[in-house]
């Protein structure tokens, strides 16, 4: 009895030892747990389901723990992974263009390029103008214009054909701190260029950041684009840029809003410029010339703006080339369009700031999410624009005004042609009177001359 009650004390105390020390283990292996990572449930996706999760050995592998957050509207392609500790997980952070207010796929540290490209007749169709994102258009000598085209997160691959430089694309250069690609310049750019203060790749000097066409002569078939220039970009010192324009997503229309769905720009030179606005799109189609003949890139896209600003400045001739000196610091008059309606307002330039565009009540514009136009003008020319519906309405009046007009005159012609029957038959009567009584006297004379040629014979 004795040594079954040993037997039963001794395999209890065994038990109690076994149950410590694996009590102990699972403390351990939760501490190594905790110190390691912290997992969380998540559902298994389909394609969990479908690969199994098995590596080559048929075990299964350590997958990384995603977790999701603020997901909920986000366009497709808009998550983020991102590595934290040596564990991989999903963003929801969108990311937008500082100059055009929209979403951009990634957090891009890079310099804004812009390029000068040319807008003669034999330029065009132009290339890569649909990608920018802020576009100016200046006057060059000749009475024609360029354009410097600004990109940043989206690089064509075909941009151009590029021209020369002049002070004032410098100048805008410099105002956004941007790579220019330009070839060549005016003496007075050269000099600019030389102090150093632009970033810039001459094509002159840089020939392989270029290729020219065999489509177009010469100097209209001079391009560059993303696989010539990405990599010199991405070797250059990341920059940040704040938003260049308040972007407003939702735009909001006033009744005391004037309405404005027609832009023409009369250049210098005879160059003009047209826009129409497409309320359906909410877009600004863009036509040059006096038979408006639609701006079309070279992939037969018609040229379109989201937002064009008209910037009023102080331009005049330098020399007998008819190179011209625009005042881009200071500021001047400046009209808006967007969203179908015009607001006249002012823009204001400090020496190292952007311009910045105001209405007349001194508040700061707001801008559409998309692509700018602003269409440098001289401040002695007059931009003019109006609204169809109601030179449709005031067409529509003149036309009922001529009718009116047209029906009193034709009342007037008939009344008169009443008295002038009236006194026609008053006539036609007279004479017939008159007619008979002279044949009455007529009858009676030949019947007196009858009795006395009778009394004769």
């Amino acid at each position: 009895m004795k040594k079954i009650s040993y037997a039963g004390i001794l395999l209890l105390l065994i038990l109690i030892l076994v149950a410590c020390s694996g009590a102990e283990d699972s403390s351990r292996d939760e501490q190594a747990l905790s110190q390691d990572t912290y997992l969380t449930e998540e559902p298994v996706t389909e394609l969990d389901q479908e690969t199994g999760e098995l590596g080559e050995e048929g075990e299964k592998e350590d997958i990384p723990d995603f977790s999701l957050v603020d997901l909920e509207g986000l366009p497709e392609g808009q998550l983020i992974a991102e590595e934290a500790g040596g564990e991989a997980s999903l963003s929801g952070k969108i990311y937008y263009s500082p100059f055009t207010g929209e979403p951009v796929d990634d957090y891009y540290l890079r310099k804004a390029l812009m390029v000068i490209i040319e807008n003669s007749p034999y330029s065009r169709p132009q290339s890569g103008l649909e990608e920018a994102s802020i576009v100016y258009e200046f006057l060059v000598e000749g009475g024609i214009t360029r354009f410097l085209a600004l990109y940043w997160d989206k690089i064509p691959e075909k941009i151009g054909p590029v021209r020369s430089a002049r002070p004032y694309f410098i100048e805008i250069a410099r105002e956004y701190d941007a790579l220019l690609l330009h070839a060549g310049a005016s003496p007075e750019g050269f000099a600019i260029l030389a102090e150093g203060q632009v970033a810039h790749l001459d094509q002159i000097y840089n020939g392989q950041y270029y290729w020219r066409s065999s489509d177009r002569r010469a100097p209209h078939n001079l391009y560059t684009g993303s696989k010539r220039i990405e990599r010199y970009l991405d070797q250059m010192i990341g920059q940040e840029y704040s938003e260049r324009f308040d972007f407003q997503p939702v735009s909001f229309i006033k009744p005391t809003d004037e309405k404005a769905d027609f832009i023409r720009i009369p250049y210098w030179g005879g160059t003009y410029i047209i826009y129409r606005y497409n309320k359906e799109e909410n877009l600004y189609y863009r036509y040059y010339g006096f038979m408006e003949t639609p701006h079309l890139l070279d992939n037969n896209k018609q040229i379109t703006a989201n937002n064009i600003i008209i910037q009023y400045t102080n331009t005049r001739a330098v020399d007998a080339e008819g190179r011209l000196e625009i005042e881009l610091e200071g500021s001047g008059a400046a009209l808006m369009f967007k969203d179908g309606v015009v607001i006249e307002g002012f823009w204001i330039k400090d020496t190292d700031s952007f311009t910045h565009f105001y209405n007349m009540q001194s508040e700061k514009l707001t801008f559409n999410p998309g692509q700018t136009w602003i269409q440098v003008v001289p401040d002695t020319i007059k931009v003019e624009y109006q609204y169809s519906s109601k030179l449709v309405e005031s067409e529509e009046k003149t036309g009922e005004l001529e009718e009116e007009k047209q029906e009193e005159i034709t009342g007037e012609n008939t009344e008169d042609n009443t008295e002038e029957n009236i006194e026609n038959i008053e006539a036609e009567t007279r004479a017939e009177i008159r007619e008979e009584n002279t044949g009455e006297k007529i009858d009676e004379a030949d019947s007196a001359l009858s009795e006395n040629e009778t009394g004769l014979d």
